[in-house]
């Protein structure tokens, strides 16, 4: 697999999209201004020091925290306290699951989360408020608890090594077997593929284990493309590179519910894409060499300072961001 079906079939979406649309000129501005850049990995913010785990339970956690990583918007916001610090949204979850372990819970094991009791869920993950979706997050606990614990012995290892060092077998193995990673869309008559969740977690590995371990070091870690959520086109969108018809920005801007897999949705997401493409390419032709999943954590870290932002993200009831 020499092609990431992620960045052929989103050029379909780009090249005929209705409602959003690429500003180049504020792209190459933008770039102007990541000449030298501070490319720090998401985890830099996390509430807690996941290295303090051993290795195996690390790489579980940052499993189980991407497979169920997805809309946390939903009012009242959802909130947790850890280390006397309250966070929301994806900050939340990983407190939640270091707040458990803590506790006892056995969140790291595959097997205990293919039975996890709701229970169990609600006193690890209802701190304050409910979580949203939750029954879509212990179902996807379960099946890929369930997954993981018979296909590999219980072991997410042995997936990774399956896949040699390489990044696109790796993402053909993660979306064939846990179908919690599984994000395609039909656009036009044509499948498209955005696997946000997957791309995430091979960069995950690559960047957090890949430099102490060759073994978790991906060859081709520049097949990837950025992880397509509501939060990076709202920096773009701020940043002027994304564009929306005057029908979509009025939805958008009243916090109007687009629905899942439509036409809006996935052209979002498919322009917010190859925006991150483009920047990519633009800051190489500098001599800046950065990959998409890099670019990918700098908007993100920026998409987490919410006083620089006036314009609101879009928002879908999904599982897949």
């Amino acid at each position: 697999m020499s092609n990431n079906k992620v960045l052929l079939t989103t050029r379909h979406v780009v090249d005929n999209s209705e409602h959003v649309s690429l500003n180049l000129n504020h792209l190459y501005r933008y770039c102007d201004d990541l000449i030298h850049p501070n490319f720090l990995h998401w985890i830099h913010i996390f509430p807690f020091d996941l290295f303090s785990l051993p290795f195996r339970e690390r790489l579980h956690f940052i499993t189980i925290l991407d497979v169920t990583s997805f809309c946390y918007w939903p009012e009242p916001k959802w909130a947790v306290t850890y280390g006397g610090n309250t966070s929301d949204g994806t900050m939340a979850l990983v407190a939640s699951l270091a707040k458990g372990i803590e506790d006892g819970y056995p969140l790291t094991d595959f097997g205990y989360l293919s039975q996890m009791p709701m229970s169990d869920f609600d006193n690890v993950f209802n701190k304050k408020g409910t979580m949203p979706l939750k029954s879509d997050r212990l179902k996807i606990l379960h099946e890929t608890g369930r997954i993981v614990s018979n296909k590999f012995g219980g072991e997410f290892d042995h997936i990774v090594k399956l896949s040699k060092n390489d990044a696109l077998v790796m993402l053909g193995l993660i979306v064939k077997f846990i179908p919690g990673f599984a994000d395609t869309t039909i656009f036009e008559g044509k499948e498209v593929f955005f696997y946000k969740k997957a791309q995430l977690l091979i960069s995950d590995i690559h960047y957090l284990f890949g430099a102490h371990d060759a073994s978790y070091h991906f060859h081709n870690i520049s097949k990837l493309t950025a992880c397509a959520d509501y939060k990076l086109p709202q920096v773009l969108r701020q940043h002027g590179i994304l564009e929306y018809s005057e029908e979509l920005e009025l939805a958008i801007d009243c916090c109007r519910f687009l629905s899942a897999n439509s036409k809006e949705e996935i052209e979002i997401r498919a322009n917010t894409i190859w925006a991150v493409e483009e920047i990519k390419n633009n800051l190489r032709a500098r001599g800046l060499m950065v990959e998409s999943c890099q670019i990918n954590d700098y908007l993100w870290l920026e998409s987490q300072h919410n006083d620089r932002f006036d314009k609101p993200y879009h928002r879908v009831i999904t599982t897949f961001y």
